[in-house]
């Protein structure tokens, strides 16, 4: 009897652990595949630089004050900065990042203060968001050249993007919803200017699934 009643508690403990086994491994396959996407239209060889506030720049990029854009705090170019790594290492590195929740820092609470303007054909990854209530990228962006559009997209999670003016009211009244939704698997093409002139845009989430990212490009 005994002995029934072991094997009977080991059945039992396989039945239990086997589907939470499953489901961990589906969401797994799940960001890995999302982390694949983030990368589209780039090949495993292609260099990419983790930018100073986040996130990876393929291609160049300016950084300025947000609150005053005659200060330049830097220029980047993963093509030739000695920092980059490669696409596929940047893919390993976010899908580690995946496997160890307690490397994650929660995204920011505020307005962020500089602003990230993308030349054309350039792209920017964000890194992976978590925390709780309303939660902020860690850029403004805005387009280079002769354009205003910037093409975004969101990945796990469904996110908004509006210019520094929607982000400061989401973040006063957190009930109410201001900017743009922006749903995974639709990338839209969105610029600023809803309440100030430089076509600046920031993307902002709410209680974002761990794991949840965005890309911004200048296409």
């Amino acid at each position: 009897m005994k002995k029934f009643k072991m094997i009977l508690c080991l059945a039992l403990a396989v039945l239990l652990v086997n589907p939470i086994f499953a489901v961990s491994a589906a969401d797994n396959n799940y960001n890995e595949q999302a982390i694949d996407d983030l990368f589209e239209g780039m090949n495993d060889t292609d260099k990419v630089l983790e930018m100073p506030e986040g996130g990876f720049l393929f291609g160049k990029a300016e950084i300025y004050d947000a609150e005053d854009e005659s200060i330049k705090l830097g220029e980047y170019n993963s093509s030739t900065d000695r920092r980059s790594i490669t696409v596929k290492d940047a893919k390993e590195q976010l899908i580690e990042e995946n496997q160890n929740p307690s490397k994650v820092q929660a995204r920011a609470t505020s307005v962020p203060s500089q602003t990230m303007v993308l030349a054309p054909g350039q792209v920017y990854i964000s890194n992976r968001f978590s925390g709780s209530g309303w939660r902020v990228g860690g850029y403004r962006f805005k387009s280079g050249g002769n354009g205003i559009w910037l093409k975004w997209s969101t990945f796990i999670d469904d996110g908004r993007v509006g210019d520094s003016g929607d982000v400061d009211k989401q973040l006063r009244n957190p009930a109410a919803q201001f900017g743009l939704a922006l749903y995974k698997g639709y990338p839209q093409y969105i610029c600023g200017g809803m309440t100030v002139a430089e076509h600046e845009t920031i993307y902002f989430t709410y209680n974002p699934i761990n794991g949840t990212y965005y890309r911004v490009e200048n296409n």
